[in-house]
């Protein structure tokens, strides 16, 4: 199966939408696109990596509450915001009781 049809077989439709941008410190959204999948993980798993590496070109970053496949150093490069977001978390959660497994992965153990 090609990228393209398995594409076809994920993605819902459309493919690619457009959402308002909005202010945060670690917003998933710089641009105005984003894509949308189907409840299939395994065939998910498999085009994801594809798409990264695609969209890499253009800064694209993932969204937290989201599925992707981006390495928790690649996220440091991506998210430029990312040590005053640490420091702040640091700071207001010096227990860390507003962690969790994800968070600890892809922020705090890197």
């Amino acid at each position: 199966m090609t990228n393209v049809q398995l594409c076809k077989t994920v993605c819902q439709f459309p493919p690619i939408c457009t959402v308002r941008c909005h202010f945060a410190l670690l917003p998933p959204i710089l641009r105005d696109h984003s894509l949308h999948w189907k409840q299939d993980w395994p065939a998910v798993s498999k085009l994801l990596p594809v798409i990264e590496k695609e969209l890499a070109p253009f800064h694209a970053r993932p969204h937290w509450g989201k599925l992707f496949t981006t390495s928790p150093a690649a996220l440091k490069d991506i998210y430029t915001e990312m040590p005053d977001f640490i420091e702040l978390a640091k700071k207001y959660d010096p227990q860390a009781k507003f962690r969790n497994d994800f968070l600890n992965k892809n922020i705090f153990l890197t």
